[in-house]
């Protein structure tokens, strides 16, 4: 199917300008969390606290599974923790992205 917005090019010479500019964006994102956080094996002095700050927040490393007063399952606040372990994990996924991380669709 040709693509209106760039004519002329195959689709697999879409594809690869689509995964380029993915692969660009993934490591602009990767760069910024760096500058803010720093790598793993070196923080940042303000990204450490914010990290240890926002890992205290999520309950990082500490189970999901939330229960009520009764001791049964509050799938509420369950969800919510789940929320936020799944946005510490994005933010470590994100500092510790490598380029050799990245799945080629061949």
């Amino acid at each position: 199917m040709a693509d209106l917005r760039r004519p002329g090019l195959t689709d697999e010479e879409l594809n690869a300008v689509d995964d380029a500019a993915r692969l660009n964006q993934r490591r602009t994102l990767r760069d910024y969390f760096l500058a803010t956080f720093g790598p793993p094996d070196k923080r940042t002095p303000m990204g450490s606290v914010m990290l240890e700050h926002l890992e205290k927040f999520a309950h990082w490393g500490k189970p999901v599974l939330a229960l009520d007063s009764n001791g049964h399952t509050d799938i509420y606040r369950t969800g919510i923790a789940e929320g936020r372990r799944e946005m510490m994990q994005a933010i470590h996924d994100a500092i510790e992205w490598r380029e050799s991380d990245v799945n080629t669709r061949r």
